[in-house]
């Protein structure tokens, strides 16, 4: 009997430093995991200065700032080109009406006359 008491007793020992063990354990896994976090947020950080000590934020934006005045450069140019294109249209107008004025006064010479030298009285003064 006296034997049994002992074994219960130092099962119970085994038992509390089971416990304690476990303890441990379960405190280790805790400190692990926020190791591993700490680790972690760790390897995103250096990823991020990494990239930053790559030249690829500056280059990006020195790469905005080209296409950024490009453009502004061809919305300005494309402005000239379509004023352009409106007085090649007005010329045309313009020479059809002359075109049509010659026809008439090519039936009319002597109103012709008159005609132009009225134009040229106005181009002097």
């Amino acid at each position: 009997m006296e034997e049994m008491k002992l074994q219960v007793i130092e099962l119970q020992k085994v038992k509390e430093k089971f416990i304690v063990m476990e303890q441990k354990y379960d405190l280790s896994k805790i400190n692990y995991a926020e190791e591993r976090r700490k680790n972690k947020s760790m390897i995103e950080k250096i990823k991020a200065l990494e990239k930053d000590l790559t030249f690829d934020r500056p280059i990006e934006e020195i790469k905005k700032i080209f296409w950024t005045n490009i453009i502004d450069f061809i919305n300005v140019i494309w402005a000239s080109i379509q004023f352009f294109f409106e007085q090649i249209d007005l010329v045309k107008f313009a020479l059809e009406a002359i075109w049509q004025t010659r026809e008439e006064l090519g039936r009319k010479p002597e109103e012709a006359v008159q005609l132009i030298n009225f134009l040229n009285c106005k181009n002097i003064q």
